[in-house]
């Protein structure tokens, strides 16, 4: 039995159901329970993963995630001591873990690899952003694209985008301007420029599709922003999933630091440009290697 907790918003739960994918292939296990009961104590958050194509996943009943929650705190605060201690090797640590059924580790970016464990229940809590972890299932690409038929407004969209040299620009604005997560604040306007013009250096006649968190940072950004080239801001204050399908149908991406731009990349059927910032952001450099893929083309950010 594999339980996935979630947390965070949908692209890093994407992260969580792709790590979660892996554990299944090595167990063949059949079914992924979610224990969602924490990140819908979030504001704005919820279970987002069933928009999506993802398969053979049941939602944890909450007479049993209420005591799991109680038992994975206790483990959280150990593990958390534990990897805190200077000189110890994380990785080794990691997998002794595994042999118990435990699957967390504190470190969001750093891939390691995971062990098979005997134990009839896994548990599995953390980040695991590596694409690493995804080569192993070649079809989470099908399982994380949007399991409704577009409509309105985002059908016309995404006929512009396919018809079009298109370009995904996601400026993520919204909590990053919050104190609490000013060293995620990396990607600036010089970023976004110099971006841009490097497509149009290499692309012939692109359009560039800007996405933000709100209409009301898009409006921010065309007060604000003089970027180059042409331009479509996307408004039309979708729902997470469908804002995801538009970005992903894209040909080209200039992404931000963050994990809802890593997927809209990853996800593409295009193998176009794709930008992203030097740094992910300004605290953590650490194992970043592994969520960073090989293609990507980097661009000095604000540091």
């Amino acid at each position: 039995m594999i339980v996935l907790t979630l947390g965070g918003g949908l692209g890093n739960q994407m992260f969580q159901y792709g790590y979660a994918r892996y554990i299944q292939k090595i167990h063949r296990e059949k079914f992924i329970y979610i224990n969602d009961s924490e990140v819908i104590k979030e504001a704005d958050r919820f279970n987002s993963l069933g928009n999506l194509n993802t398969v053979n996943i049941k939602v944890l009943p909450r007479i049993i995630s209420k005591p799991l929650n109680e038992t994975e705190r206790l483990v959280r605060k150990i593990m958390v001591r534990l990897f805190g201690v200077a000189g110890f090797n994380e990785s080794a640590i990691f997998q002794s873990l595994n042999k118990f059924g435990i699957y967390y580790h504190p470190s969001v970016y750093k891939f390691y690899e995971s062990l098979k464990t005997g134990f009839p229940i896994k548990i599995i809590e953390g980040g695991f952003q590596s694409w690493k972890y995804l080569e192993t299932c070649p079809e989470i690409k099908q399982e994380l694209r949007v399991k409704y038929e577009p409509m309105g407004e985002n059908l016309r969209l995404l006929n512009l985008i396919s018809q079009s040299e298109s370009v995904c620009v996601h400026i993520r604005r919204g909590d990053y301007l919050s104190p609490k997560y000013k060293h995620l604040n990396v990607c600036d306007y010089q970023y976004y420029f110099e971006s841009m013009n490097y497509i149009i250096s290499k692309l012939n006649n692109p359009t560039f599709f800007i996405f933000s968190n709100t209409s009301d940072d898009l409006d921010w950004i065309k007060e604000n922003y003089s970027l180059p080239g042409k331009i479509v801001y996307v408004k039309n204050d979708n729902p997470d999933y469908e804002e995801l399908r538009l970005m992903y149908s894209c040909k080209h991406f200039i992404i931000s630091n963050s994990t809802f731009s890593w997927w809209a990349q990853y996800l593409s059927n295009n193998s176009g440009i794709v930008i992203a910032p030097e740094i992910w952001n300004r605290l953590n450099h650490d194992g970043i290697a592994d969520l960073y893929m090989p293609n990507w083309i980097t661009m000095k950010v604000n540091r």
